[in-house]
């Protein structure tokens, strides 16, 4: 079984795995240190040069999808830093190191009262799908099916939104 944080990893994965199927979708959200001493707020003040601001690299999903949701807004970020992955990013608007940041919905909801979350809404129209399939070569091919069955179900997507993501 595979399941994947983007579909074009599922799609590089193709030959190896059965037919996928999306199990649940994630997006950004802003987020602030606990307080927000920085006052930031709106996606606006990520392009605020005054401000400290630390995001995805482009490279990894999340650094993907801020690029997108910046360019949805018309918006051009002004990044102190590029962090190599989410939980990276997140650390560093947890030890106050920047005034604000994009990261996923799971991740925000997982740092509690840590951060301040504010939505985006350009961050649909940049949103993440979770693949998950079988493998094709898999040595316990009815085990792997139905832990796919049960994330599909309605107790699996019921912990996955409980987690921030939304549903498939």
């Amino acid at each position: 079984m595979l399941a994947t944080a983007s579909t074009s990893t599922m799609q590089d994965a193709a030959a190896a795995t059965k037919p996928a199927t999306v199990f649940a979708h994630n997006s950004l959200v802003l987020v602030a240190p606990a307080g927000n001493p920085g006052h930031v707020s709106t996606l606006a003040d990520l392009a605020d040069p005054a401000r400290t601001v630390a995001l995805c690299a482009v490279q990894v999903p999340c650094g993907a999808a801020s690029r997108d949701v910046f360019a949805a807004a018309g918006l051009t970020p002004a990044p102190d830093t590029y962090e190599a992955d989410v939980t990276a990013t997140l650390t560093k608007v947890v030890l106050g190191e920047v005034d604000g940041a994009l990261v996923y919905v799971t991740d925000a909801r997982a740092a509690g009262d840590a951060v301040v979350s504010f939505p985006v809404p350009e961050a649909e129209q940049a949103r993440n799908d979770y693949p998950i399939a079988v493998l094709s070569r898999s040595t316990h091919p009815a085990a792997a099916q139905a832990f796919v069955d049960l994330v599909l179900s309605a107790a699996g997507q019921r912990v996955l939104t409980d987690a921030g993501f939304a549903g498939a």
